[in-house]
């Protein structure tokens, strides 16, 4: 059948559908005639002697039959018709999509969406507190948006559970902390305590972007000052899944990185060997 329109298409099959429904209305009504005459389709119309019987209309039934047959083939050939036009129309809706009209909303998909978006909202909220609990120098809007990307990264959607300008505000509040000239260098008069000798591969110290190489000068809430020999292994034990901002000195430059302790392929929480200095 040729290309068309899906209009046209609906119309053809409309056509060839009214057709068969007429012819077979008509076969039908053959076969009925053929009953009221005394025999059916392929009743003999000879005697056994092989003379035409005398007790029915032998040439009205020949016509008949005739008729009949050749609206059989007819009826055919049509339905042949109507099977490739129906593969047509249904090839131009595939391919014409669904119409607007077609596109009703899935009620019950929005009440989950909500329901996710508010579960979502009240684990940012309790991220966040965490955070500023367990690091009381970072402000609310960085701690904000430290809680964002732990939950998204977990969620894959955590982001658009907040209002956006609340995501933008910590984020610029982040930025702007970083550029302030006066924070860089207490950042840079700040003693290293730790060296990362080795990071692996695909974990969560790669993942935030820590080097090999890189001076450890704030780790969370421990600074040389207060660096205890448990503290870094129970703060990192207690922070599973949350956010620990990580300040290093790379190669003269203060770099801040958001360090999230998981679980992960390889051996530890963090993937990375730490020497002390």
């Amino acid at each position: 059948m040729p290309m068309r329109g899906q209009a046209e298409a609906k119309e053809e099959l409309q056509r060839l559908m009214k057709e068969k429904g007429g012819l077979e209305s008509e076969l039908t009504s053959l076969k009925q005639q053929l009953q009221k005459m005394g025999v059916g389709i392929n009743d003999p119309l000879v005697d056994s002697g092989g003379f035409p019987r005398a007790d029915v209309d032998v040439h009205g039934i020949l016509a008949i039959r005739n008729k009949l047959i050749k609206m059989q083939n007819d009826h055919v050939v049509l339905m042949k018709q109507i099977e490739s036009s129906m593969l047509e129309y249904h090839r131009l809706l595939k391919q014409a999509g669904p119409s607007s009209t077609d596109k009703k909303p899935n009620t019950v998909k929005v009440k989950q969406d909500m329901k996710t978006r508010e579960t979502l909202k009240a684990k940012v909220l309790e991220v966040h507190q965490k955070i500023l609990k367990e690091n009381p120098s970072i402000g609310k809007a960085q701690a904000l948006k430290m809680a964002i990307q732990a939950v998204h990264s977990k969620n894959g959607q955590a982001s658009r559970s907040l209002p956006a300008n609340q995501g933008q505000h910590a984020q610029r509040r982040m930025t702007d902390n970083e550029g302030q000239t006066g924070d860089k260098e207490s950042l840079q008069s700040l003693k290293p305590f730790l060296i990362v000798d080795k990071v692996w591969e695909d974990s969560p110290s790669q993942r935030a972007g820590l080097r090999s190489q890189d001076k450890i000068i704030k780790f969370g809430s421990i600074f040389s000052s207060n660096l205890k020999p448990t503290s870094l292994k129970d703060l990192v034990s207690h922070s599973v899944g949350s956010p620990v901002e990580v300040i290093v000195r790379r190669k003269g430059d203060v770099k801040r990185l958001l360090l999230t302790p998981m679980r992960w392929s390889g051996s530890g929480l963090l993937g990375c060997f730490l020497k002390p200095l």
